[in-house]
């Protein structure tokens, strides 16, 4: 099986992880408030959200996170990222993690909290901070970058193979060809990456059964 744990495409063909604009779904999804659009959260719909989150189909709280370079006062970003580590840790789901140039305040978001839930940064990119990230006990996704992104490619063998997933976010493209990308990458076999990435899901997302 191959797991897509982050994808905006709701057909995805695969088991897909989504960002559903706090819209219920029948798919398995994650909801979250991204730092895009906190501008427009309100109590009520940080209510609504828990609500969501609770439901069987939810596997994980996000994509939610801090963006230096969006237009969101950054207070409010930090406000309400803060809401969903509470949320993810009280409801014991995974934390899905959207981070533009701000890595180093959700590394200090995370010694504070010092969450017993996951917490995945999705799109990873950040190639000169793959040992800082790794030594904070994050997980790693990676996405359609790794087909292109030379410098993405080189640090691919570097990721544990445990602390590694892979997605297509909103990428119109097939999760397969990321897992065969990785695989040449790695000098593994597609089978033997997809069975590692799929105990990787079954222990990160344990309450979920697919």
């Amino acid at each position: 099986m191959f797991i897509d744990i982050h994808s905006h495409q709701a057909t995805q063909k695969f088991h897909t992880v989504i960002n559903a604009d706090l819209n219920p779904t029948d798919n398995w999804c994650s909801y979250g408030v991204h730092p895009w659009y906190v501008e427009q959260t309100t109590v009520t719909s940080l209510q609504k959200l828990e609500q969501l989150i609770q439901q069987p189909n939810c596997v994980a709280v996000g994509e939610c996170g801090l963006d230096k370079i969006c237009n969101t006062a950054w207070d409010k970003q930090m406000h309400w990222f803060e809401q969903q580590i509470q949320l993810s840790e009280k409801h014991q789901k995974p934390l899905l993690i959207h981070c533009v140039k701000a890595i180093q305040e959700i590394i200090v978001l995370k010694r504070q909290y010092q969450p017993q839930q996951p917490w995945i940064f999705h799109g990873f990119r950040k190639t000169t901070t793959l040992q800082q990230v790794l030594n904070e006990g994050f997980y790693i996704s990676i996405g359609a970058a790794v087909l292109s992104d030379e410098k993405l490619q080189a640090i691919v063998p570097e990721i544990p193979i445990n602390r590694l997933f892979l997605e297509t976010d909103d990428q119109p493209i097939s999760i397969v060809s990321i897992y065969e990308k990785v695989a040449q990458i790695r000098a593994v076999s597609v089978e033997e990456l997809e069975q590692q990435l799929l105990e990787n899901y079954q222990r990160v997302f344990e309450k979920t059964k697919i």
